[in-house]
Parts: C-alpha cells; sequence; structure tokens
C-alpha cells in the first residue's frame, strides 16, 4: 500500500512545476499575439493614410498644373457654368466668347477640384472635399471635423488623419494643408493671404471595409499559428512531464529492489549470529551507497534536463545574435543614407525642404538614430550574457554516471562556470575572491569534480549568517601536483566535529537542512582522482577545504 501510494505522488509533486511552467509558457504566446494583433492595426491604419495621401497628392498635382496655367478654358453647358465668384473677384476673363461664338468659361483650380470631386460623389467610394475658414463659396466651408484639422494646420501640422464613425461603420478621414502659392494669389490676395500661409486643406473620405478584411484575414492567420505554437509547447511540456514521471518512477523501483537487497541481508544477519557484527557494518555500507546512488541519479537527471534545455535555448540565440549582428551592419549602412540625404537636402525646393525639415522634427529622427544604435548594442550584450550562462550549464552537466570521463581539463574553466551557476546563491551573502595560480590542465572527470566545487561553495555560503568573504584559490605543489582551496569566513566548525565532516549522513546543518551526503560524496569523487581532500577549521574563523589532485590520473577512477 505504501509503495503504491510513493508512486501514485510522483505525478503530484511534478504538477506545480508542470502548470507554472504551462501559465508562462502561455503568457508569452498571449503577449506575443497581443503585440502582431496591435502591429497589424498599425499597419492597417498606415496603409489607409498612404492610400488617402496618394489621393490628395494627385489632386494637389492636377491644380498645381491648372494654377501653373492661370486657369484653363472649357465650353459652357449644363454640366460646366462660369464661375460667378470669379466675377465677384473682379477676373475680366473670367468668361469669354470666341470667334465662332462659342462660350467658354474659365476654370481655376478650386473650381476644377469641385467638379471633379462632385462626378465621382456617386460612382467612388472615396469623397473629396476642398474647404477653409475663409471660403469664398460659402458651400466650401468645413464640417466639425475639418475644422478641427484646419485648426491644427494653423498651428503648425501639414497634414491629419484619423479613423472615424460615420453612419455605423469605420471611414478614414485625411486632410492636407494648402499653402498660398503664387499663382494662389490672383484670387485669394484681396483675402488677405500671402505666400507660404495655409489658406485651407483638401480632404478624402472613404470606407475601411476593403483594408478590414485583409486586416482580419491576417489577424486569423496569426491567431491560427500562435494557437498551433502554444498547443505544440503545451504537448512538449505534457512529453517532459511524462518523461520525468516515469525516471522518478524507475528510480523508485531501483530504490525498492535495494531496499529488497537490505532487508534480505538483515535476515540473513538474525541467522548468523557470529556475524552479526560485519553484517551490520555490511548494512551501513549498502545504506551509504544506496543514498549516494539516488543523490547521482538525481544529479545526472537533472543533468540531463539541464543539457537539454542548454540546447535548445542555445540554437535561437544563436541566429538572435547573428540577426542582431546583421541588423547592426544595416543600421550603420542606412546611416550612411541618412547622411548623404542630409546633404543632399540643401539643394531642394525651399518648399519640399520646408516639409522634410518639419517631417524630421516630428520624427525626432536624431533620438531615433541614438535610441536605435543604442537598443541594439544593449541586445546584444544580453544575448551574449544568456549565451555564457547556457554555456557554463552545458559545461556542469558533462558529468555521466555511468562512465567517467577522463580529460585533460582546465580547472579555472571549472570553477568559474560552477561559480556562474552559484552566484545568485551567494551574491547576497559573500563577496568572492579568485586568487588563481597558473596551473598546467589536469586528467580528471571535469563533471564529477564542478559537483564537489558546488557543493563546497554552497556549503560555504550557508555558513556565512551576514556578509562575508568566499576564497577560491589555486596553485601547483610538487612537480605533478595541484592545488584547489575553498575557503569562508563563516562561523566554523568545532574540532571535535571537524573529524566527522566526511562520514555519511553527518551534519552540522539544523534539522532537515542537509542530508549529510555531500561531503561524503565529494571525498569520494576526490578518492577516485586518487586526490586528497582536507579540512582546517576554527569557530568564529572560518572554514577552508584544500583539494590536492595529481596532474595525471592513474587507475580507473573506480577506487
Amino acid at each position: 500500500m505504501e509503495k503504491d501510494e510513493e508512486y501514485a505522488a510522483v505525478p503530484r509533486r511534478l504538477s506545480r512545476f508542470t502548470w507554472q511552467l504551462m501559465f508562462y509558457w502561455s503568457i508569452a504566446i498571449l503577449a506575443s499575439f497581443l503585440w502582431n494583433y496591435s502591429l497589424s492595426l498599425e499597419q492597417a491604419e498606415a496603409l489607409a493614410r498612404t492610400n488617402a495621401r496618394t489621393a490628395v497628392e494627385k489632386d494637389i498635382l492636377y491644380r498645381r498644373w491648372v494654377a501653373g496655367l492661370g486657369g484653363v478654358y472649357a465650353r459652357v453647358s449644363e454640366q460646366l457654368r462660369p464661375n460667378p465668384y470669379l466675377e465677384l473677384l473682379g477676373i475680366a476673363d473670367a468668361q469669354i466668347t470666341t470667334d465662332r461664338g462659342v462660350e467658354l468659361a474659365l476654370v481655376n483650380p478650386a473650381y476644377m477640384t469641385r467638379q471633379v470631386h462632385e462626378l465621382g460623389r456617386d460612382s467612388s467610394p472615396l469623397k473629396g472635399h476642398l474647404t477653409s475658414l475663409r471660403p469664398i463659396r460659402p458651400e466650401n466651408g468645413p464640417d466639425p471635423w475639418e475644422a478641427l484639422a484646419l485648426q491644427r494646420f494653423a498651428h503648425g501640422e501639414r497634414e491629419f488623419g484619423e479613423v472615424v464613425m460615420m453612419e455605423r461603420q469605420p471611414f478614414y478621414r485625411y486632410m492636407q494643408a494648402l499653402e498660398v502659392t503664387k499663382a494662389c494669389l490672383r484670387c485669394h490676395e484681396h483675402q488677405g493671404y500671402q505666400l507660404g500661409d495655409v489658406r485651407g486643406g483638401l480632404s478624402v473620405t472613404f470606407p475601411l471595409a476593403d483594408i478590414e478584411e485583409i486586416t482580419t484575414a491576417t489577424l486569423n492567420k496569426i491567431s491560427s499559428a500562435h494557437l498551433a505554437i502554444w498547443l505544440l509547447g503545451i504537448g512538449f511540456i505534457g512529453w517532459g512531464r511524462r518523461q520525468l514521471v516515469r525516471q522518478e518512477r524507475d528510480l523508485l523501483g531501483a530504490n525498492d529492489t535495494l531496499r529488497a537487497e537490505v532487508a534480505r541481508r538483515i535476515n540473513a544477519e538474525t541467522l548468523l549470529t557470529r556475524e552479526r557484527d560485519d553484517q551490520q557494518a555490511l548494512a551501513e555500507r549498502l545504506k551509504s551507497a544506496q543514498s549516494q546512488l539516488v543523490q547521482s541519479e538525481k544529479l545526472a537527471v537533472i543533468g540531463q534536463l539541464a543539457a537539454g534545455i542548454a540546447h535548445e535555448i542555445n540554437n535561437p540565440t544563436g541566429y538572435v545574435l547573428s540577426n542582431l549582428k546583421s541588423l547592426s551592419r544595416y543600421f550603420a549602412q542606412l546611416e550612411q543614407m541618412l547622411e548623404c540625404y542630409a546633404h543632399a537636402e540643401k539643394g531642394l525646393p525651399e518648399s519640399v525642404r520646408d516639409q522634410v525639415i518639419a517631417l524630421k522634427q516630428h520624427l525626432d529622427l536624431q533620438f531615433l538614430r541614438q535610441d536605435c544604435d543604442a537598443l541594439i548594442s544593449e541586445s546584444q550584450e544580453g544575448m551574449g550574457r544568456i549565451k555564457k550562462i547556457v554555456a557554463d550549464l552545458k559545461d556542469f552537466s558533462r558529468s555521466n554516471p555511468e562512465q567517467a570521463q577522463w580529460q585533460y581539463e582546465d580547472l579555472h574553466s571549472g570553477l568559474d562556470s560552477t561559480l556562474n551557476l552559484v552566484a545568485n546563491e551567494l551574491k547576497y551573502k559573500a563577496e568572492v575572491v579568485r586568487d588563481y595560480t597558473e596551473l598546467p590542465r589536469v586528467e580528471c572527470d571535469m563533471g564529477k569534480l564542478n559537483q564537489v566545487f558546488m557543493n563546497l561553495l554552497v556549503n560555504a555560503g550557508q555558513a556565512i549568517t551576514e556578509k562575508g568573504v568566499i576564497t577560491v584559490s589555486t596553485r601547483i605543489l610538487a612537480p605533478g601536483w595541484v592545488e584547489v582551496a575553498v575557503c569562508d569566513s563563516g562561523e566554523g566548525i568545532s574540532r571535535d566535529r571537524v573529524e566527522r565532516v566526511f562520514d555519511p549522513f553527518y551534519t552540522t546543518k539544523p534539522v532537515g537542512k542537509g542530508t549529510g551526503l555531500g561531503l561524503s560524496i565529494a571525498k569520494s569523487i576526490i578518492d577516485a582522482h586518487h586526490g586528497v581532500i582536507d579540512v582546517e577549521s576554527e569557530p568564529g574563523c572560518g572554514t577552508c577545504f584544500r583539494i590536492k589532485l595529481p596532474v595525471v590520473h592513474t587507475g580507473d577512477g573506480t577506487d
């Protein structure tokens, strides 16, 4: 019954971690979706503004052409009647008759624009309107929205557009300012306008149904893609959870097997009275081996999981770094092009140059250039830090409990990787001082030595109650031997306890704070390297662990 309950408790222990991982994954997908949703809406409005600007600028080009000619004459008909406002302005040739008796009416830019807008009122969804706060023709007066836009023009703006609701449907309204040119003074000089003044504006209004349809289709695709990615991530998390459950249950099965073996030996001990003392010692050794095996298996599972996560993070980190480098190079090329544009700006016509200067001021171009460069640099620095953490995680997880990996390694690299992993554990309690001496490469199992280093560093941090110092030093001993020392300024250990710190299940920590296996396992690892680990400590003066290792390993490492 207890065994069944222990097996059933495995999924429950992992459920909290699984749900947290699913929650953070869902938050990330939701944030990505909202960002893409906002971007799609911005692009839709930008498309509408571009269409509106194109339509208005086309009308302005036609007006400039007519204004440059001083107006054009057209045959008087039912559709084109003489403009009475030209006669009121004192323009004598507003209506003429040819030698053949054909009556012609002068069509000025404003009259032409109004005729074109009225022609397209029923045939085109795009509606145009020429207006002013001081119109010559009263019918050209602005509606409330146009009046607001004209007031903005009076304060320096040159265009205005936004989405409005009309007839319960979304429409886009856009207006561009019309400045007084020399050709305009013929009709508007009597109103007091001067060159460069804003005399009015040209507006367009059109429905957003087509653009909304395109935007809706895009948002549907984005939603489907994010849903698919979310489901894929949830499936991967679920698969990972099942793998962890299976591995932990296998581990429990191994524990049950070991427990059964211990029980069998204990039962044999009761039958062999003369060998009772020997059997008890053997049982203790088996218990210690069992606990060390459990600890090693757990570390192996964590190492495999850490290596897998590090590998998965390393791939996107690589192409993000590559993209950032390309982005930095492209931005530098854009900077060169902007500098070229700045030199060419002086040769532009005054009206165009004023528009360019106004746009640069409106966009705060100088700030954008500086901030983009800073953003790229900060992003590259952040991704570099992520890459360094992933590399340290992969180095630490190299240990294989099934087979020792004897290679010539740099002990300083292993120490630095382990310090990086435990930095968060130590930074609030201790200052870490590195006192390294140049060492030869040592033949060792670096993954297992990293476990020893981590155990000593964590113990040093826990021994410091307030702010203290942890010193990690290395040096060369006699030829062929090196030493690694981890010293702290913590509370220290009394002499009667120092002799037992490497005993299995012995701990100086309060109940529930440690298993008493860490230093025992560390000593086993150092013994397998044919090395020596010893400790020096005085109460109130701190503790120092010294590890002596041969440069060249001799033996199979299974001592």
